[in-house]
């Protein structure tokens, strides 16, 4: 039993550092954007391409905070609740 319990900690804890590391990532990037943006002529501030870059950006941020928190929270308390998972697999689905 003790092995299959590493393995199943190693399934989580394993795909939580790389999810981790893009999240760090994506927030930088996102505000680096949020810098450029504002450096930028206004002209160029509400158009749908920079609309559309940033809500894709601040989507992969967001969704991944939720996931992070979905696995935290497993850890802990070694169980699956469908109230946890419910809102993060709405929001990808979005």
């Amino acid at each position: 039993m003790k092995i299959l319990h590493f393995i199943e900690r190693s399934i989580i804890v394993g795909p939580t550092v790389m999810m981790t590391a893009i999240i760090i990532i994506s927030t930088k990037y996102m505000v680096f954007f949020i810098m450029k943006i504002i450096g930028r002529d206004t002209d160029g501030l509400f158009n749908l391409q920079t609309m559309m870059e940033f809500l894709g950006i601040f989507l992969i941020v967001f969704i991944g905070r939720e996931l992070s928190w979905t696995f935290e929270d497993y850890l802990k308390k070694n169980d699956i609740h469908a109230g946890i998972n419910f809102p993060g697999a709405i929001l990808a689905i979005k």
